[in-house]
């Protein structure tokens, strides 16, 4: 969070954040015609277009007080190391509530994880369980 102070706007700490993309550089590639759009992405994010209205802060803080899946607790430890890995690898950041309350597009979904037979879990955002993709 004091990063986030030290930023002064969210937009400035996300942008600040957010670092070298992970997607290739695309040097030396054969021409294909999606290359510009893909380097287009990795220098500013994909965007993201919900087709669901905005949510109330109502349904906001309702979601955010449910929880995570009943899932989350057994997997507790998992979940901490997969999302520090995460937060490391620049591709997940962790932020209080209070920091995105204000969000009018901000949407909220469960995380939660998936037992896989003879592999370890999967961790989930379960985005069907609160509307965002039904």
């Amino acid at each position: 969070m004091f990063a986030l102070v030290q930023a002064g706007s969210l937009s400035v700490f996300l942008r600040d954040r957010r670092g070298r993309s992970n997607l290739t550089a695309l040097d030396g590639t054969p021409p294909h015609p999606a290359t510009p759009l893909i380097r287009h992405h990795s220098h500013t994010g994909f965007p993201v277009r919900l087709t669901t209205p905005p949510w109330s802060m109502a349904q906001r803080d309702a979601a955010v007080a449910r929880g995570p899946h009943t899932s989350a607790y057994s997997y507790r430890d998992f979940l901490r190391q997969e999302l520090a890995e995460m937060v490391d690898r620049a591709t997940w950041i962790v932020l209080p509530y209070s920091a995105l309350r204000h969000l009018p597009n901000l949407r909220v979904s469960p995380m939660g994880v998936v037992p896989q037979n003879e592999r370890r879990p999967r961790p989930i955002v379960d985005y069907s369980f609160s509307g965002v993709n039904a």
